[in-house]
C-alpha cells in the first residue's frame, strides 16, 4: 500500500480528495474493493478526515463487511460527533442486520441532529415496527407523512 502511494505521490495523483472522488466514482460501479483500497490510499494521507470513515464504512456494507463498516462509521462519529450522515447509515446497517434496538439508538442520535428529515422517521418507524412497538412505527410514520414521504402500504405494522 505504501509503495502505491509513493508511486501515486511522484505522479501527483495522491491528493486526498482526488483519492475520495475516485472511491466514489469505483463505489458507484459496484467495484468495492477498489474502492475500500482508494479510500485507505486516501486514510494514509489523513486519517483525521470523517468523510473518509464514512465513505469506506459505506463501502465496507457494499462488501458485505458488517463490522468492518460498523467500525468505521463510528470513528467518523468519534471524529465529528454530529456527523448525521454516519448516524443515518449507522442505523440502516442495523436495520438490515435486523438489530432494531440499535437501530433506533442510532436513528434517535440523528433525529436529534435533523428533526426534520423524513427519510430517518421511515427507517426508525420500521425499526419499531420490527421491535413490535406498532404505536411508536405510527408515530414515526406519521411525522414522515407530515414532512412529505409516504410509502402507502410499507408504512403499516402488522
Amino acid at each position: 500500500m505504501m509503495k502505491l502511494l509513493l508511486v501515486l505521490l511522484l505522479l501527483g495523483q495522491a491528493d486526498e480528495e482526488v483519492l475520495l472522488d475516485k472511491g466514489y466514482e469505483l463505489y458507484s460501479e459496484e467495484k468495492y474493493d477498489e474502492a475500500i483500497t482508494q479510500y485507505n490510499l486516501a486514510l494514509i494521507l489523513n486519517d483525521q478526515n470523517p468523510e473518509t470513515y464514512l465513505l469506506r464504512g459505506i463501502s465496507w456494507h457494499a462488501a458485505a463487511e458488517t463490522k468492518k463498516a460498523v467500525d468505521d462509521l463510528n470513528k467518523a462519529i468519534e471524529l465529528q460527533p454530529d456527523y448525521l450522515e454516519a448516524y443515518q447509515q449507522l442505523g440502516y446497517i442495523f436495520l438490515v442486520s435486523q438489530a432494531p434496538d440499535r437501530a433506533i439508538e442510532a436513528f434517535d442520535k440523528a433525529i436529534e441532529l435533523d428533526p426534520t428529515n423524513p427519510e430517518i422517521y421511515v427507517n426508525r418507524g420500521t425499526a419499531k415496527c420490527m421491535n413490535e412497538d406498532r404505536e411508536g412505527a405510527s408515530a414515526d410514520w406519521k411525522m414522515a407523512k407530515s414532512l412529505g414521504v409516504d410509502y402507502g402500504e410499507m408504512m403499516v405494522c402488522e
